[in-house]
C-alpha cells in the first residue's frame, strides 16, 4: 500500500491523528530539522475497491458516442464533436444529455430513449474490457479484497455486460443509477456500496475515468485513483486532485 502523507504540527495533532502513524520530519542535509512537525502516514489499509464501470473497467466509448451522434440527428439539434459527446459519460443520462449535448428540457425524454435505442443496436459486441482490467480483478478477488461497481450505467444493460464479459461474479456490490436518488459526484454510490460490503470511507479506493468519479470518492471520504485511458485523460483529472493517477490498469496492483 502507498500511504497518504500528510505533514503538521504536533500542537495541532488531536483526535483527527487517530489511524496515524508519527514519525518526526526527515533530516535534511544529513541535519536534523529539530522543529515540532510529524508525518502522519494512513495507516488503514485499503482492502475495499470500488470502480466505476465505463471508461475504466470496460471501452463502451465508440457505441455511446454513436448513438448520442445519431439522438442528436434524429432530434434536429446541433452537430456536437466526439470530445463534447464524450465529455459527459459518466454522469446520469439526464445530466449527460444536457450537459454534453445540449438538449433542451422539453426533449430530454426523447432523447434518452433514442439514446438507448441506438446504444443497444451499436453495442452488440462492441464492448470490451481494458487490457489488463480482467487480470486485476480476478487476482483482487483471490487476494481477498471486497470489490464494488459504483456507475451511472443502468442496471440492465449494466448486468447484461458483467455477465457477457465474465465479471459479475467477482463483486460484492454492484450499484448502478438505478440504485440511488442522488448521482454522481454525490457520494450516494459509494456509501451505498460500502454499507453493502461493511466497509468504511477510510477502508476504500474509488477508481474512475472521470472527475465525477474522483469528486463522488472525495465525497464520500474515500481515497482515489483515476485511469488516464478513459474518456477524459490526466490532465483533466488532474484538476480535481486525485490521489493517484495510473495509466493502465496493472498500475493498480502497486498501490494497494
Amino acid at each position: 500500500m502507498v500511504p497518504i502523507v500528510q505533514l503538521v504540527r504536533a500542537s495541532d495533532c488531536g483526535s483527527e491523528c487517530r489511524g496515524f502513524e508519527s514519525h518526526w520530519a526527515p533530516s535534511q542535509n544529513g541535519r536534523s530539522q529539530n522543529r515540532p512537525f510529524f508525518i502522519l502516514q494512513n495507516s488503514m489499509k485499503i482492502d475495499t475497491v470500488l470502480f466505476d464501470f465505463d471508461g475504466t473497467l470496460a471501452d463502451t466509448t465508440q457505441p455511446i458516442i454513436i448513438a448520442m451522434g445519431m439522438m442528436l440527428e434524429e432530434l434536429g439539434l446541433p452537430y456536437k464533436t466526439e470530445a463534447e459527446r464524450k465529455s459527459g459519460i459518466g454522469l446520469a443520462m439526464p445530466e449527460n444529455l444536457k450537459y454534453a449535448c445540449g438538449v433542451p428540457e422539453d426533449k430530454i425524454s426523447e432523447g434518452e430513449r433514442l439514446y438507448r435505442k441506438y446504444f443497444s443496436e451499436n453495442a452488440k459486441g462492441n464492448v470490451t474490457l481494458y487490457e489488463g482490467v480482467r487480470e486485476v480483478l480476478e487476482q483482487l478477488h483471490e487476494q481477498g479484497y471486497a470489490l464494488g461497481i459504483v456507475t451511472s450505467r443502468k442496471n440492465d444493460t449494466l448486468t447484461e455486460f458483467m455477465k457477457d464479459l465474465g465479471i459479475y461474479d467477482l463483486f460484492g456490490a454492484i450499484i448502478s443509477v438505478d440504485h440511488v436518488v442522488n448521482h454522481k459526484p454525490h457520494p450516494e454510490t459509494v456509501f451505498k456500496a460500502l454499507e453493502i460490503l461493511g466497509k468504511k470511507p477510510e477502508q476504500a479506493l474509488v477508481v474512475g475515468d472521470a472527475t465525477y468519479d474522483i469528486l463522488m470518492g472525495k465525497g464520500a471520504g474515500c481515497r482515489t485513483c483515476g485511469v488516464s485511458y478513459g474518456n477524459q485523460g490526466r490532465d483533466t483529472l488532474s484538476t480535481v486532485s486525485p490521489d493517484y493517477i495510473i495509466d493502465s490498469m496493472s498500475e493498480l496492483l502497486a498501490l494497494l
